[in-house]
């Protein structure tokens, strides 16, 4: 905590209830690492990206389990490294970058890319890292549109004109979100510039799927009076007209569990979240670092989606690089923030969004 925040009249923050990290990415920094068991937060739950770090996030879920949550995959930056094999065994490197990048690269650039990897052999080491760790989720996965391919080998870095399509995306997309269907497992959902594609990728896995509601005429048929305008609801006394509640351990298409991360859709895309009957729980996070930002200039709308979220929906986040006291900074700040928006005391928030981040992790 910085001396600003150490010195203030705000309410101390309770530590010792459980201040969890829902997104964040240690492994960038891996010399800060060995600070982990003397950082206040609690459970931390840390992202892989891409072949680099999956094992170290493995590495970490070894050396600290009681403080990691370990999430394997790839993210949309890194998907153009891998090619769809479901059709065909092999694929020239050219041939993969010119059909997956648009515009499409000149040849110069195109070799200075490294092998792209078959989606197949990507899912069998999740898979692998999965079986291994019974607790960990899927991700950093999602789709990106504002993403653009650095210049290979440049320093400082610079960002080429070479995008991922969104087909591409989507395929390596629902592959792992397919995967942490079967497995049973959380996700953590990465989206920029294409919330509309997500939730209707979301949806496709969720057909067939969707969660009863009950007709209002149905809900009528059992109201019944006891004092003038007063009403109370009858039990379902015909309760065999619904299914019977799917077994959580049996393999399905879709996650149970998916954390829309550092949130920042419309508000008319978060309503069509909220109101339809998605059958995988939903959670949304947000931080101080990216999505809550005063300089991101739309302060407001954020501060409008977390009032609008039942709020055993709000998760918090660092997304960090780094841990140690930044990463505790960060969280504190997110705590603050999200609990100011919803009215909640210190204590109170604390309490609620350690709940939520304990179903979030499927320890509920």
């Amino acid at each position: 905590m910085s001396e600003s925040s150490a010195s203030s009249d705000q309410p101390v923050i309770p530590w010792c209830v459980g201040v969890h990290d829902a997104h964040c990415h240690p492994t960038d920094t891996m010399d800060a690492t060995a600070s982990i068991p003397s950082m206040k937060a609690g459970k931390l739950a840390i992202m892989g990206t891409r072949s680099h770090d999956q094992q170290l996030v493995a590495q970490l879920a070894r050396s600290y389990p009681d403080r990691i949550v370990p999430s394997f995959g790839y993210h949309p930056w890194f998907s153009h490294m891998i090619y769809d094999d479901s059709q065909n065994e092999e694929v020239n490197a050219e041939e993969h970058y010119s059909s997956v990048l648009t515009p499409v690269p000149d040849k110069e650039f195109m070799e200075k890319l490294p092998p792209p990897r078959k989606l197949s052999e990507i899912i069998a080491e999740i898979r692998d890292n999965l079986e291994e760790f019974p607790k960990a989720m899927v991700g950093e996965i999602g789709l990106d549109r504002a993403f653009r391919l650095p210049i290979p080998n440049e320093q400082p870095k610079r960002l080429s004109k070479y995008h991922v399509s969104m087909d591409h995306q989507r395929i390596i997309f629902l592959a792992q979100l397919r995967l942490a269907g079967e497995m049973r497992r959380g996700v953590s959902v990465h989206g920029v510039q294409c919330h509309g594609v997500i939730f209707d990728s979301l949806k496709v896995l969720w057909a067939g799927y969707e969660r009863k509601v009950e007709r209002s005429r149905d809900r009528r048929r059992r109201r019944r009076k006891v004092a003038p305008g007063v009403y109370e609801i009858l039990p379902d006394i015909n309760p065999s007209d619904e299914s019977d509640p799917e077994d959580e351990d049996e393999p399905k298409p879709y996650p149970p569990r998916i954390c829309l991360h550092s949130f920042s859709a419309p508000i008319g895309v978060l309503k069509q979240y909220l109101s339809f009957p998605a059958p995988s729980r939903l959670w949304f996070s947000f931080s101080t670092t990216i999505n809550a930002r005063e300089e991101k200039g739309h302060m407001e709308k954020v501060k409008e989606t977390i009032k609008e979220l039942p709020e055993e929906c709000v998760l918090v986040e660092s997304d960090l690089h780094t841990a140690g006291n930044e990463m505790d900074e960060a969280l504190e700040n997110a705590v603050r923030f999200v609990c100011g928006v919803r009215g909640w005391s210190i204590e109170e928030g604390t309490r609620k969004l350690a709940e939520n981040f304990t179903a979030y992790i499927g320890e509920i």
